[in-house]
């Protein structure tokens, strides 16, 4: 009995060891494993797929990569930088000649119109203008920009008259001003932006009568040359407004520039003349020289001047071609127009003091290329 009673305690023990030992678990028994997941569409696959989220740094092939701008490309409708060169063959507006007699003695019967009525033909006058402008603030939307333009000195000659009789014609214009700009519409061909700054306008225009005589008599001969100068001068200050609208359609270009300043004109007037009379006898040489040219108590060295109300409107149209990203050229046509300004043609009327009032304009066409940044 004893030894089947230690028997029964072994295998009793051994179905103890056995039903502690960890049974195998059902993959039914298990509560599902929730990961969180996002829907996405990225590139390469499906729409409406989702994709779980990953537990470790994804691929850079599975992000959106960010947008990095090409360096020196625009991101709004005002480039950062630009600046622009252009040749300038503009005419000046012709001024009216008043009749001008000579001859031994005026409204005698060897008196002969020396010059006038007419017009002068004024030559074309070469210059440049330039132009440098940058925008304000990360978004381009609004800028700023400095323009100078100038012309030379076209001096035309005109001789008339039986008589040795010159006329000699002069202008020069210059010009500068401060400009903001604002951007008021981008489209995908066109763009439309205000303008409003300072304007300074100038210009210089000359008129000068020159005459030589000669007579001779028994024993002496006689040489007579007399000068009058007639200057104008007009400089105009003033506020300006306006627009820039440009039309592109692939690398063409078609841009309309229209202002109006509003300001003063301060208009100068000079007048001057001179005569020297040389005399040659058997007594010698002798000169004489008179403060007084041919038109006499008319040329007494005066200045005068006058400050009045001005307008200063300006139009251009330009015709360009974009080549690459910051190049383009243009061929354009600009006019200018002063409402108040003296004229040196005009001053030569006979007063003491002459001093008339008219209007000034020049036009003539552009050759420009710009860079923008």
């Amino acid at each position: 009995m004893r030894g089947m009673g230690l028997a029964l305690i072994v295998v009793l023990g051994i179905v103890a060891a056995v039903g502690a030992q960890p049974r195998p678990v059902a993959m039914d028994d298990v509560p599902p494993l929730t990961l969180p997941s996002v829907s996405a569409e990225p590139a390469g696959l499906p729409n409406g797929t989702t994709v779980s989220q990953p537990l470790q740094e994804p691929y850079p092939e599975a992000t959106v990569a960010s947008v990095t701008p090409r360096a020196g490309t625009p991101l709004g409708p005002i480039p950062r930088s630009w600046y622009s060169g252009e040749v300038l063959i503009w005419w000046p507006q012709a001024q009216c000649l008043p009749p001008v007699l000579g001859g031994p003695a005026v409204d005698g019967p060897n008196t002969v119109l020396l010059v006038g009525p007419r017009k002068t033909d004024p030559p074309a006058g070469a210059g440049g203008r330039f132009v440098l402008g940058w925008s304000l603030g990360p978004a381009q939307r609004t800028g700023m920009e400095v323009s100078y333009l100038f012309t030379g000195t076209p001096t035309s000659l005109d001789r008339n008259g039986p008589a040795p009789f010159d006329t000699v014609t002069s202008s020069r214009i210059q010009s500068w001003g401060v400009t903001g700009v604002a951007n008021l519409y981008a489209g995908e061909n066109a763009t439309v932006n205000a303008l409003a700054g300072y304007r300074y306008f100038m210009v210089n225009e000359g008129l000068r009568f020159e005459q030589s005589s000669a007579f001779r008599g028994t024993d002496t001969s006689f040489r007579t040359a007399s000068a009058d100068q007639f200057d104008a001068h007009n400089r105009f200050h003033g506020g300006e407004l306006g627009l820039r609208t440009e039309f592109h359609r692939g690398p063409f270009r078609l841009q309309f520039d229209t202002k109006v300043a509003l300001g003063r004109t301060i208009e100068v007037v000079r007048v001057s003349g001179q005569t020297v009379a040389v005399a040659s006898g058997p007594g010698g040489v002798s000169t004489q020289w008179f403060p007084s040219g041919l038109f006499g108590p008319s040329s007494p060295g005066s200045r005068t001047a006058q400050s009045n109300f001005a307008v200063l409107p300006e139009g251009g149209l330009k015709v360009g071609y974009q080549l690459g990203d910051r190049a383009r050229f243009s061929l354009g046509y600009s006019v200018i127009y002063l409402s108040d300004a003296v004229r040196p043609g005009d001053q030569v009327d006979g007063n003491p003091a002459p001093f008339v009032r008219n209007d000034f304009w020049v036009q003539g066409v552009t050759l420009g290329m710009e860079w923008r940044y």
